[in-house]
């Protein structure tokens, strides 16, 4: 995180849950190839996107701070999703373990600014703030202006 901008150290702290997220191939038993499908019960979800022709997917699960990996990650995530929807259970039996992500999700405290005089903080790498992030990026100015006399959302 920037000091420059936000004026002090910035903390990560823990959001209270574990993601588990990769790639499978698209398979018609566990959602249509153009569908977003999110599971969400008892404080945990599982979803599937499509991209790039396959499913990204994510599952999400609240555990303790610094919660040791429970043996093989199929065994813990069945073990999690138990009695949940056909699909899931498909989805756990069938991705890869050596291309499945385990994260401890972080966060930080919402920021006062984003902006210190010339100096604006910028989304780190992609995702779904394509609008915002493109406004923060170095070659948009924090005045709004981008090269090309084109003007960033105000919504920012």
């Amino acid at each position: 995180m920037n000091t420059v901008v936000v004026g002090r150290t910035v903390e990560r702290r823990y959001a209270g849950y574990v993601n588990w997220n990769g790639l499978v191939p698209v398979r018609p038993e566990l959602a249509p190839h153009n569908s977003w499908v999110i599971y969400v019960g008892n404080g945990q979800r599982a979803s599937l996107m499509p991209v790039g022709g396959g499913f990204y997917f994510f599952l999400d699960v609240p555990l303790p701070k610094d919660a040791p990996p429970q043996g093989n990650i199929r065994q813990e995530l069945a073990h999690h999703f138990a009695g949940w929807a056909t699909p899931v259970q498909t989805l756990i039996e069938t991705l890869d373990p050596e291309r499945t992500n385990r994260i401890p999700i972080h966060d930080v405290e919402p920021l006062a600014t984003f902006v210190r005089g010339r100096v604006a903080l910028r989304c780190p790498g992609p995702g779904g703030l394509s609008g915002p992030r493109r406004c923060l990026e170095p070659d948009h100015r924090a005045d709004g202006q981008q090269p090309g006399g084109g003007r960033c959302p105000q919504a920012l």
